[in-house]
């Protein structure tokens, strides 16, 4: 299927989410590797709640998702958003496929978003909430300049341990 291309970066290149991706998406937030650092609740992701997702999106101006495809092979990598837009700022989040990762995708794609959302959107602050679990995201926002400013304890259960959620943020 052609996609007309919203944004793109070195490597990859960024669309509107679309319904025939569902398929997709469903294989990715359902897969256990992934699930764990975006959710607790042990009910799998439907297809109705993904379809939710996908109209939700397109019908708000609070919200931009956007899938994310690599260059070179056409294949889908996960999804990057912001969530909660408002006139200063944005809520982002990003999933990427397990294939995908540890290959540095992550650090591009954030990159690009940002500047996408500070340039762009004229955002003041991204903000954003990981799990505490989730060491290697939370290295990377680091590294990105995200500072943490709250902490809730014991939100979830994973895997039999609790985990707090870190909120963190960054500045333009």
């Amino acid at each position: 299927m052609n996609r007309e291309i919203v944004l793109e970066s070195d490597n990859i290149y960024y669309v509107n989410i679309s319904y025939d991706l569902i398929d997709e998406y469903l294989k990715m937030f359902n897969n256990p590797n992934i699930k764990k650092f975006i959710t607790a609740d042990p009910k799998p992701y439907t297809y109705e709640n993904r379809f939710m997702c996908v109209k939700e999106a397109l019908e708000t101006d609070t919200l931009i998702i956007l899938s994310m495809f690599d260059k070179k092979s056409g294949k889908f990598i996960g999804n990057i958003d912001f969530d909660n837009i408002t006139l200063s700022n944005a809520e982002i989040g990003i999933i990427i496929n397990e294939e995908f990762q540890n290959r540095h995708y992550g650090l591009e794609a954030l990159k690009r978003f940002i500047d996408y959302g500070f340039n762009d959107l004229k955002l003041e602050e991204i903000y954003l909430g990981v799990y505490s679990n989730n060491y290697r995201a939370i290295n990377l926002y680091e590294k990105l300049g995200f500072v943490p400013y709250k902490t809730f304890k014991n939100v979830a259960i994973i895997n039999g341990d609790a985990v707090d959620t870190i909120y963190m943020k960054l500045h333009k």
